[in-house]
Order: structure tokens, then C-alpha cells, then sequence
């Protein structure tokens, strides 16, 4: 799995790189959105193979890092 760019047009300025430059981590390129806790979209790209484990019904993991801070809430959909 890969993060891609979450772009949608008209939202094309709002597009951020996170840990652009932090060989350590792996790029995000991500979208932060006005509103209520100003929420931060990144979109996900699947191999055939996830895919495939998917279907058979793995599940998907979620890791975040919080680095002793509070930890914020998040949200994960599959897009239409």
C-alpha cells in the first residue's frame, strides 16, 4: 500500500507533502480541508495482491504515531 495524491479538483493549492524531507518516513502527500477540526485527507493506492487479501477477508491496520501526545482521532472509508 502507497499513499497517493489525495487530490479533487478545485482542491488542487490545498495538497501538502508531510516528511518531505525525512528520508526516515515515507512521504504523504495529503489535503488539508477548512471545517470543524480541520481534517487532513490522504489517499491510499492497493496492490493486486492486498487487493486480493482483502477480498479473502484480511484486515486492514491502521499504525500512528503519537510520539506521547494525545492521540487524534481519525476516520477510514473506501471511496467510491
Amino acid at each position: 500500500m502507497k499513499p497517493i495524491s489525495p487530490v479533487i479538483p478545485g482542491y488542487e493549492s490545498a495538497e501538502v507533502i508531510f516528511a518531505k524531507n525525512q528520508p526516515e518516513y515515507l512521504p504523504l502527500p495529503a489535503l488539508i480541508l477548512q471545517g470543524e477540526g480541520k481534517p487532513v485527507v490522504s489517499r491510499w493506492k492497493l496492490d493486486d495482491e492486498e487487493r486480493s487479501r482483502i477480498a479473502q477477508g484480511a484486515d486492514i491496520l491502521l499504525t500512528q504515531m503519537i510520539f506521547d501526545g494525545p492521540y487524534n482521532p481519525i476516520q477510514m472509508e473506501v471511496s467510491e
